[in-house]
């Protein structure tokens, strides 16, 4: 039975292509554009046809019926009779196809680092939903934010509390009143905690005020702050830019993201071993490369996983977690350089790669790590084209505040520990039983290890969570 059939666009290698054809037939029901809500259906070719991605809409009475976050199958039949599954039916966000690519680019190179592209995602969505005019043109074209669709992930987020945790703040000045609208719409979907702060009469200790205020949001998991003072007094953030959160600030948003969670298959502790990492640095424009001895975590068995080749000795593997879902991806270049690393980004990021994978028995050693990051985004962003936002004469944030404001700092921070257990502060009992597993003989069985830098995806349904570069794994 054809079950959906509508107008459809290639997506050319460039990039994502949608159609504005929105009227559909799915299974007799008709879906107007203007009653229908907006989800992502993708597909996979068979074969040397491209990969496909278009838009449906459904109707609102079906959300209780569909849920956003399950993998549902359809026959999809195109007028070239090609017949191919469709999966992943849910409110796509973005975040592993332009959200990560696109913030990537302005992020530092070279340096171990870690930020989340949702949570990114989440606190520009929270602004554009207050701004008017080319302030919200300018946010809108670059994260396509889609309120519903972020108010469902977060809904499969909070029923998973115990897996996940997110910061999304917004500390305007006591000078501004929220209106209603935004202050209803934003707490419908988005969730944030408003809060306001008075910068004025907390000089010049509001640094400490406010970086206190931030720690007990995140329940003390962001450790140092997200300004500190350099030795000359002024403000200095973490990523080694310096401004000013003085009296004039308008307002300041905070977004973060921490994972905890147990590896679907644990890796032993009776396992664990020391091993050496290629460490690698610049020094005087140099680069470098040193052994560095660190601890490894070892599976006790080959298991199916599933595995990508992006061609030149970069290879990929997904490490499935306990919550159903959850994933984190491990990409390694075979080569222990700046350039190769680079490049393994790049074929990481780009459209295509993401769903070329297939299952191998594999047996993995991967060394223990830990990362975190604060960023104040303010910078890069203006970098990506959000200009007007920032501007005290061209902000237009009109359907936020009462009177006329602006963005001062958006911050963003991330950590990810990783141990035998899982991640961050996860843990598993002392005894476990692990099963024998029967692998066919005929079986191709293969090794991964990671003994130099390599990236690291932590997805939830396909949503980039945390996204990091690993240059030297540091005790846990």
């Amino acid at each position: 039975m054809e079950c959906l059939r509508r107008e459809y666009l290639l997506c050319e290698h460039s990039g994502r292509k949608t159609t504005e054809n929105f009227k559909s037939d799915f299974c007799g029901v008709t879906h107007q554009k203007e009653s229908c809500f907006l989800h992502y259906l993708r597909a996979k070719f068979v074969g040397d046809v491209q990969f496909f991605s278009h838009q449906i809409r459904t109707p609102p009475q079906w959300h209780s019926q569909i849920h956003p976050l399950r993998t549902m199958v359809y026959n999809h039949t195109f007028p070239e009779n090609v017949t191919l599954p469709l999966y992943a039916l849910y409110p796509n966000l973005g975040t592993a196809y332009y959200v990560t690519p696109l913030i990537h680019q302005v992020m530092p190179q070279e340096t171990q680092i870690i930020y989340s592209p949702f949570a990114i995602l989440l606190s520009l969505c929270l602004a554009a939903l207050g701004a008017s005019g080319n302030s919200y043109d300018e946010i809108q074209s670059r994260f396509v934010c889609q309120p519903e669709n972020v108010k469902y992930f977060l809904e499969a987020m909070r029923n998973e509390s115990n897996a996940f945790s997110v910061t999304n703040a917004m500390f305007p000045s006591t000078d501004y009143s929220l209106t209603s609208d935004f202050a209803d719409y934003s707490s419908q979907n988005y969730a944030p905690h408003i809060e306001k702060f008075d910068y004025y009469s907390n000089v010049p200790d509001g640094r400490s005020k406010f970086n206190q205020r931030v720690k007990e949001l995140t329940d003390n998991h962001l450790k140092h702050g997200l300004v500190a003072e350099s030795h000359d007094g002024s403000t200095l953030y973490t990523d080694g830019s310096e401004e000013t959160l003085a009296a004039d600030t308008s307002n300041v948003l905070v977004s973060g993201m921490w994972v905890d969670n147990q590896w679907l298959y644990p890796f032993p502790a009776y396992l664990l071993a020391k091993g050496n990492f290629s460490k690698i640095r610049r020094e005087d424009d140099v680069e470098v490369q040193e052994q560095v001895e660190t601890t490894y975590m070892r599976s006790y068995a080959e298991r199916l996983f599933r595995v990508a080749d992006y061609g030149d000795g970069i290879e990929g593997i997904s490490l499935p977690m306990a919550t159903e879902g959850l994933e984190m991806i491990i990409v390694k270049p075979t080569n222990h350089s700046f350039e190769a690393l680079s490049q393994a980004e790049d074929r990481f990021f780009s459209y295509d790669d993401h769903n070329s994978t297939w299952k191998v028995y594999n047996r993995i050693e991967l060394p223990r790590f830990k990362v975190e990051s604060v960023f104040d985004m303010k910078p890069r962003l203006k970098r990506v084209g959000i200009q007007e936002a920032f501007d005290t004469l061209l902000a237009d944030f009109s359907m936020m505040f009462t009177t006329r404001s602006l963005l001062s700092h958006v911050f963003t921070w991330s950590s990810l520990s990783v141990n035998e257990n899982g991640i961050h502060g996860a843990y598993i009992p002392e005894t476990i039983e692990f099963p024998v597993i029967e692998i066919p003989k005929e079986a191709k069985r293969h090794s991964f290890v990671v003994d130099g830098p390599f990236l690291v995806s932590v997805r939830y349904f396909d949503e980039t969570l945390l996204e990091a570069r690993i240059l030297e794994p540091e005790g846990t």
